[in-house]
């Protein structure tokens, strides 16, 4: 019967289709009130789960990458390695010395990461055991960066009253080595790549509790983590570091860029920190013969050099010194860079 009557069938599709339009909006608002009531849950009962208590660097007017001053700030890995406190002073740097108090002679440490002392609580970096071996202050000026960002920290120290004419820096060889002839994009510009892409997991991370408590929970669990990393929601340990090609420009430029820094110094020396993929996956060859040819170059230009492959070689078990699951040194690292500052 119903054949006869074409009006009734498509009132009757209209109706349905409607139906299903506002079951789907019910569902994608009352979806968004629970995800919003369970974000809002997680940072009221897990404050340390909030974006914004994770840590966080910023641009100054002057371009110089700093922490925010006063900052206490929680480093962590969702995979268990490290869970700990730190402040950064009133410069923006993790350190608990005034560097207007600094006096001709006191020691600094520039570098990245690492030498930030990323994982490692206060007290135990290699800038902290180094003066307690020494028995005399060493400032750290350390901020995640390249030679380029080096550079900037180091005057952007000394305006600030900073008296720096004895250096250590630390050279990180798994990402400070770059062609540095090639003009400095502007911080503030985005690359057309950026504007097609947007990176989910990183505005994720920065913008939701509920994915960093999930994130961090799950990935605790090994078998759980093996799954995301498989599925890509997470990156397994070799995903995180970055691996060097044998390129001489890149080499000669990095080498140059540190001689123009080091050149206002009465004393410095270039603590190498050697990359973990030395030891670990297939790129073996090509990272070692970056390592050593940075090396030659920096000794041949006449530098201090104090290079950390074969203090961590020593024993035979060179990954001791870096965590398990985050491509930094771990304390025993730490210690170890330490000692060889101190002996040198």
């Amino acid at each position: 019967m119903m054949c006869g009557k074409p009006w009734l069938i498509a009132w009757i599709r209209e109706a349905y289709v409607n139906k299903l339009l506002i079951n789907l909006l019910v569902l994608v608002l009352v979806s968004a009130l629970g995800l919003g009531l369970l974000e809002a849950a997680v940072r009221k009962l897990m404050p340390w789960y909030d974006p914004a208590r994770q840590v966080s660097f910023h641009l100054n007017p002057d371009g110089v990458t700093l922490g925010m001053p006063g900052d206490i700030i929680r480093q962590r890995t969702p995979k268990g390695d490290y869970d700990l406190f730190s402040r950064f002073n009133r410069y923006g740097f993790r350190d608990d010395k005034d560097l207007a108090q600094s006096v001709q002679g006191d020691i600094f440490v520039l570098g990245d990461s690492f030498s930030f002392g990323w994982g490692v609580a206060d007290g135990q970096r290699y800038s902290d055991r180094l003066e307690q071996l020494l028995g005399r202050p060493v400032f750290n000026i350390s901020i995640p960066s390249d030679i380029r960002g080096y550079q900037k920290l180091l005057a952007y120290a000394r305006s600030r009253g900073a008296r720096v004419s004895s250096l250590v820096l630390g050279l990180c060889m798994e990402n400070d080595i770059h062609d540095y002839t090639i003009p400095e994009a502007p911080a503030n510009v985005a690359t057309t790549a950026s504007l097609r892409t947007v990176d989910w997991r990183a505005f994720l991370k920065n913008h939701s509790a509920v994915y960093l408590a999930f994130s961090y929970e799950l990935q605790k669990v090994p078998l759980l983590r093996k799954s995301l990393e498989r599925t890509g929601l997470a990156r397994d340990l070799e995903g995180l570091v970055h691996k060097n090609v044998l390129d001489e420009k890149e080499l000669k430029s990095s080498r140059d860029e540190i001689m123009a820094m080091l050149r206002s110094l009465d004393k410095a020396v270039v603590l190498i920190i050697p990359s973990r993929m030395l030891w670990t996956g297939a790129h073996h060859d090509a990272e070692l013969a970056v390592h050593e040819r940075m090396v030659a170059l920096l000794r041949q230009a006449g530098l201090e050099v104090v290079d950390m492959k074969p203090w961590f070689e020593k024993d035979g078990h060179p990954l001791d010194y870096y965590f398990r699951t985050d491509p930094h040194w771990n304390q025993a690292g730490h210690e170890l860079a330490a000692r060889a500052l101190f002996e040198y």
